[in-house]
């Protein structure tokens, strides 16, 4: 349960990371963008990127949350053995400590030193905010023996730090600790520049040389499982390297002793007659050491095999401690390097795709708006030949009545008439979603009563003509700047949907239309008495191309274009409509003009970040 809650812990910071949201609201816009449903047309888009992101990089997190202690605790000591939080669970060890662990199958203090070592530990913890090198004395049962630990505890960190000289078996002289934690200092120090020279092998060689060693071989086990590396040793001060050098991992060179004997080895010349015949030494790194070797050391740890050549003197345990935990402690510096690399090189790709997506929301961005200006231009082209033919639709009426001749049947006229209204009112939305950025630039203000006035004489025709009659309540003079068109064309349209979809067997078919400010919005609602919609049609009724009845007249333009505009400029559309109740729409859109071209200006005229 613990364990789930932390990790939920990693996974909250990631929901409340606003990188997160921006990454996600720039994905999420283009691809609603690209299916042209408008920027915030769906929801999903928006919705699984978040959740993927923040559950990926919780995960990452989560999984290398004990990096940073890995990395304090060769800070703090040259023979680092454990971590535990406040309720004894262990959490992070490393080097021969870890594998004891492993192998003993221990996962928490009380499995190591017993209930009563545990409760004695974790008394002294309690006990004291903050601990520094606080020595104790518990006896194991598991591993039958009393050890000496040094705890150490900050009083703003939730973990306690472990050393004890019985697990990790370092006994190094007071010289020799110095020297050591010095170099260990060095390394954690200077991560960053190891990673930009790469040159970690070559410190390590350094440091061992200065320990009165003549040589030391270092490989790695490349794909093909041989090892290949590089024999080091100094000459006038100068630490000299040699070239790439590969040890097929058949062969029986001392640098695999270690490896297939399991733990680390060493041999001397000093009392052994055959001591060149048993080890084989490479003819390359004998050639390039250039002198008798005496004596070695050979260790393999995480596919990294070292062997150093010639101590001065005898080869004595602390020289075997000082190799091993020099090993450990370089191996898990490379680690966090490579960990270092490939986290920096996932934020690269990511940067890239963000890049990327960017680019390509640009160019949507653009064919976008060269497909606004082909509507625009085109529309206006199309209305030319269409008022052209209902003038001459009307002289030809004119002269009929005047002579007295019919020249198209009675029938045909109103054939005529109504497929030209159709064709109008699609020019009209085609005009309504193609002018938005047009309209925008106008800051001339208007009345909107007065502009629903306009309306409603313009349309008293075809009013009268449907037999359909329009309520209106009017409240205070609401002046909105710019927008006329475009409010006009959408009042227009919701007008003709209550004509078109009125019920003929209603007495009396109506609208109701009605304005009013509210909290600085326009609400501009129209409700009819007509067939209305189910819950079906209702759901697709903002769709592109829907006709959701055999009534409709238009191309499935009408809700889709208002509901495209509504959202460019701040608004919302709300529909509330049941089948044979009616329909209601409401428009509502900010009347305050420098908060509708902020809106339009992030999701409209969005560019790519400098």
């Amino acid at each position: 349960m613990q364990t789930v809650l932390e990790y939920l812990r990693f996974v909250g910071k990631q929901f409340l990371h606003p990188l997160n949201y921006l990454l996600t609201f720039l994905i999420g816009a283009s691809i609603n963008t690209v299916v042209g449903v408008g920027i915030f047309g769906e929801w999903v888009p928006y919705l699984f990127p978040i959740i993927i992101q923040s559950f990926s990089k919780a995960s990452v997190n989560y999984a290398n949350r004990n990096n940073t202690l890995l990395l304090e605790l060769p800070a703090q000591r040259p023979d680092p053995a454990f971590i535990i939080d406040h309720e004894g669970n262990i959490i992070a060890s490393m080097g021969k400590t870890k594998e004891l662990f492993t192998k003993k199958g221990i996962d928490h203090i009380q499995g190591l030193f017993g209930s009563k070592g545990h409760s004695f530990i974790l008394d002294i913890c309690l006990e004291n905010l903050s601990l520094i090198d606080h020595e104790c004395e518990v006896y194991s049962k598991k591993l039958n023996g009393w050890y000496r630990l040094m705890l150490t505890k900050k009083e703003e960190q939730n973990y306690i730090l472990i050393w004890t000289k019985a697990i990790a078996k370092k006994s190094e002289d007071k010289s020799g600790l110095s020297t050591f934690r010095s170099f260990g200092v060095q390394l954690l120090d200077n991560i960053q520049e190891l990673e930009a020279k790469n040159d970690g092998f070559e410190r390590l060689s350094a440091f061992i040389l200065d320990q009165k060693f003549s040589g030391i071989f270092i490989t790695e086990q490349n794909n093909h499982g041989d090892f290949e590396g590089h024999v080091y040793k100094k000459e006038n001060g100068q630490l000299i390297t040699s070239n790439k050098i590969v040890i097929n991992h058949k062969s029986d060179a001392p640098i695999l002793r270690s490896i297939r004997e399991k733990t680390i080895t060493y041999f001397e010349q000093v009392g052994d007659k055959n001591f060149r015949k048993k080890h084989h030494f490479d003819h390359q790194v004998q050639e390039f050491l250039g002198f008798e070797i005496v004596n070695y050391i050979n260790y393999f740890e995480g596919g990294v095999s070292v062997i150093v050549f010639n101590k001065e003197g005898r080869v004595r345990k602390s020289d075997l401690e000082l190799v091993e935990n020099l090993i450990n402690k370089i191996r898990t510096v490379n680690h966090l390097i490579e960990a270092n690399r490939k986290l920096r090189q996932s934020e690269i790709t990511l940067e890239n795709k963000l890049v990327e997506i960017l680019e390509k929301e640009d160019e949507l961005l653009k064919l976008n708006q060269e497909l606004n200006t082909f509507f625009y231009t085109t529309s206006h082209d199309l209305k030319t030949p269409v008022v052209n033919v209902q003038q001459l639709l009307y002289l030809i009426q004119l002269e009929s009545k005047n002579k007295g001749v019919k020249y198209i049947p009675i029938e045909y006229e109103g054939l005529f008439d109504r497929e030209l209204d159709k064709m109008t009112r699609m020019l009209d939305m085609l005009t309504l979603v193609s002018s938005l950025e047009k309209e925008l630039s106008d800051d001339q203000p208007f009345n909107v009563n007065m502009a629903v006035q306009e309306i409603l004489e313009e349309l008293k025709p075809i009013i009268a003509k449907s037999q359909f009659s329009v309520e209106i309540s009017l409240g205070s003079n609401t002046h909105i700047n710019g927008i006329r068109q475009l409010l006009k064309m959408m009042i227009k349209e919701l007008i003709f949907n209550s004509i078109v979809f009125r019920d003929k067997k209603k007495e009396k078919s109506m609208a109701k239309l009605s304005v009013v400010e509210q909290k600085g919005m326009c609400l501009i609602r129209v409700k009819d008495n007509g067939v209305g919609m189910n819950q079906n049609v209702r759901d697709k009724a903002t769709t592109m191309f829907h006709r959701g009845s055999n009534l409709s007249e238009g191309a499935g333009l009408g809700l889709y274009s208002i509901d495209k505009v509504t959202r460019h400029l701040g608004g919302k559309l709300i529909i509330k409509s049941e089948q044979n109740q009616g329909t209601e729409v409401c428009i509502a859109i900010p009347v305050n003009h420098d908060e509708r071209r902020e809106v339009v200006k992030k999701l409209v005229q969005k560019q790519i970040p400098q």
